[in-house]
């Protein structure tokens, strides 16, 4: 039996914590939850994972965890994309395209290359991950792209079908785009955390500007990093 963390774990399986959280509690995914650590049969699990399409890319040290990637932190990746508001779109993939037209400093030529990734990656499983939020990325980054990691929020004018596991439109996306896969799964970490905060939630509820998130999640991943340096 292997054990991981549960923040590990819903790394290595490009999920966020709180949709690895109902999935165990679910009964949908081999895996118990004891103290925050996930207990599974490793042959078990990735059977499960290649029978869903989903990756499965466990380390035994998360990112995080080792104290890396300073310059691809969740506030600095957030500052160097846009946030958008009020979009209108006649569907998911209309949205994501908006969103992708939005990437700072993306050849144009790439522009539908990142597209088609998105809807490959939706088409797997989808990333809106419950409570009217989705998290869209490539599911491997693209080559070359971006130098540096960065995210793309956006709030649609209305909440968008986005096929989310509770059924529940969309209100908010968070675009991730990272430099490589220890990146993403960092970033997709970080993010999730704060996502799981109901002060973050109310605050997206508002559809605030882009100050005020950063402020916001800044804030939140400075608390986690401090948390993290002080674990006995």
């Amino acid at each position: 039996m292997k054990r991981l963390r549960l923040q590990e774990t819903a790394a290595g399986l490009d999920l966020p914590v709180h949709t690895l959280e109902r999935w165990i509690r679910q009964g949908r995914i081999p895996v118990v939850l004891v103290d925050n650590f996930c207990v599974f049969r490793e042959e078990a699990l990735a059977r499960w994972a290649r029978q869903h399409h989903m990756p499965f890319r466990i380390r035994e040290k998360d990112a995080a965890s080792q104290g890396v990637f300073c310059s691809e932190g969740l506030g600095a990746a957030l500052q160097r994309g846009a946030v958008m508001h009020l979009l209108d779109c006649k569907d998911r993939e209309d949205l994501l395209w908006q969103m992708v037209r939005a990437v700072p400093f993306l050849p144009p030529a790439m522009e539908g290359l990142l597209l088609e990734k998105l809807l490959e990656r939706e088409s797997m499983v989808s990333t809106g991950v419950g409570r009217g939020i989705a998290l869209p990325h490539p599911r491997v980054p693209l080559d070359n792209f971006p130098e540096k990691s960065c995210i793309i929020t956006a709030f649609p004018h209305e909440p968008v079908a986005y096929g989310a596991m509770d059924g529940q439109p969309v209100f908010v996306l968070f675009l991730l785009l990272a430099r490589d896969v220890k990146a993403h799964l960092h970033l997709l970490s970080r993010l999730s955390h704060c996502l799981q905060d109901e002060r973050v939630y109310a605050l997206l509820m508002e559809k605030p500007e882009k100050s005020a998130l950063l402020e916001m999640l800044a804030a939140k991943e400075k608390a986690l990093g401090e948390k993290q340096v002080n674990r006995p």
